[in-house]
């Protein structure tokens, strides 16, 4: 088992979060929010892993309570002038719901493959706070839905 490098940074992207009251009881209320990982990964002499595909990634974020999720998430690659960037992801998950106000504060991110080109079993994990960033991150972001 290899171990690979894996480094991120994690934001919301909506703020305030969308809010779905359900009933007239607050107790049912829910935060929903959407939130993004840029996720980097390199191998251990520090060459980026490539081809990763989404069942090789698992995903999973903690609130401000310390509940945890392991909420459904798309995966992408990062582009340059249309040209995927070797290593470089983005997670995105579209709607991680809270009790009201409760904000996603860290999220994790695991990874188990096996390595096409050389047959390596590869691993790694990293766990990330998240910020609060806004839509505008993403301008200079261009991804490719793997």
């Amino acid at each position: 088992m290899s171990e690979v490098k894996v480094t991120a940074s994690a934001w919301v992207v909506v703020e305030p979060p969308g809010i779905r009251i359900g009933g007239h009881e607050l107790e049912d209320s829910q935060a929903v929010w959407k939130l993004r990982a840029e996720a980097s990964v390199a191998d251990d002499v520090g060459r980026p892993v490539s081809g990763l595909s989404k069942k090789a990634w698992s995903v999973h974020v903690t609130d401000a309570l310390g509940n945890s999720y392991a909420p459904s998430f798309t995966l992408s690659k990062v582009a340059a002038s249309g040209q995927p960037v070797a290593g470089f992801y983005v997670l995105a998950i579209p709607d991680l719901r809270t009790p009201l106000w409760i904000s996603p504060t860290a999220f994790g991110i695991t990874i188990e493959s096996t390595a096409a080109r050389d047959k390596r079993e590869l691993r790694g994990q990293v766990v990330v706070p998240v910020r609060v960033q806004g839509p505008t991150i993403l301008q200079g972001l261009t991804v490719v839905p793997i």
